[in-house]
């Protein structure tokens, strides 16, 4: 892994959820928070030192529904994209 892997960063739960509600509200499906750490990480970075690729999944997320874990996905709003 370290020969494709230039930085990895660590993001907290704020952070996530803030990211899967920015996602999705701008994309056209709800997002999961998964794909939320990915961007967030995105955004907390201090720079870029190239191309950033970011793996977006969760079309069957539905909002107020509990994951695998029990937590509740109320954080993530329905999708409000056009």
């Amino acid at each position: 892994m370290f020969e494709v892997v230039d930085e990895m960063l660590l993001v907290d739960e704020e952070q996530i959820v803030a990211a899967t509600r920015e996602m999705s509200v701008a994309l056209p499906s709800t997002i999961e928070p998964s794909a939320g750490a990915a961007w967030a990480a995105v955004r907390a970075a201090q720079s870029h030192a190239g191309p950033v690729g970011v793996l977006v999944t969760g079309g069957n997320v539905v909002p107020g529904e509990a994951s695998e874990g029990g937590e509740r996905l109320d954080a993530v709003p329905e999708n409000r994209a056009s």
